[in-house]
């Protein structure tokens, strides 16, 4: 009787034990579960998480481009308060040209030549001073009796006639009155071919300065010269011809 209640206590047991071990591995397979699944939820995004990390990627990049832009800003109200400085100043030093004309007007050469320089020292890329002053320059080496005096005048009236000439070079609509002087000058020095080839590209860059060249005694030399009389007659006719400019008086003058 002993001997089979021992039996059903170790059957008993034995079950307990298969019963204790399924559990255990129940456990184990439910603890490993749970770590993935705990695993899988930390490194998944939720979809507010996402949201969130994307407003912060977008307000990355807006920081940045407002960064950039108010570089831009700044570097724009550098060059704007540069440009208001620069009319500043030519505003104020407009009178110097002015000045430089009446005293042209008056043949005060070296006082004209003095007020043009003044005003490019303040500007120094305006080729109409550059034209003045060059013009200024060029009469006033003409009234000189002292050839050696006369040549430095001349010399510089050449310089800032070409300063000029070179200052307008791709320009439209815009008279040409650094090239007009420059054919005087040129003839005058005896440049003669210069001279003509200043005259044309005077009028084919503004052919309406014809009618200002057709009364400017100034030409009736070149009308009147043995050696480009006639194609300088030939040059000015065809340009007034063609703008229906009937009477040119350089043109027609006789000796």
């Amino acid at each position: 009787m002993e001997a089979m209640d021992d039996k059903r206590i170790e059957h008993a047991l034995s079950k307990l034990r298969r019963s204790s071990a399924m559990s255990m591995l129940m456990i184990a397979a439910g603890a490993v579960f749970l770590v993935g699944a705990l695993y899988y939820s930390a490194t998944r995004l939720t979809p507010l998480e996402q949201k969130i990390q994307a407003l912060q990627t977008s307000e990355a990049e807006m920081s940045r481009k407002i960064t950039v832009l108010n570089g831009e800003l700044e570097e724009k109200r550098k060059e704007l308060v540069e440009v208001e400085t620069r009319l500043r100043k030519l505003d104020e030093a407009l009178p110097l040209l002015q000045a430089g004309t009446r005293h042209l007007m008056s043949r005060e050469y070296p006082e004209a030549i003095k007020s043009y320089q003044d005003f490019l020292a303040v500007s120094p890329d305006s080729s109409e001073a550059h034209n003045f002053l060059g013009y200024a320059e060029f009469r006033y080496a003409k009234s000189l009796e002292d050839p050696s005096a006369a040549k430095e005048h001349y010399d510089r009236a050449r310089a800032s006639l070409e300063k000029a000439v070179a200052l307008q070079e791709g320009t439209a609509g815009r008279y040409r009155w650094a090239q007009y002087n420059l054919a005087l000058l040129h003839f005058q020095l005896g440049d003669k071919e210069a001279a003509l080839e200043a005259v044309a590209g005077t009028l084919a860059g503004s052919p309406a300065m014809v009618e200002m060249l057709c009364k400017d005694g100034q030409f009736r030399p070149m009308r009147l010269d043995d050696e480009i009389g006639a194609r300088f007659v030939e040059i000015v006719d065809g340009v007034a011809n063609a703008r229906g400019l009937n009477t040119c008086w350089v043109t027609t003058a006789r000796r």
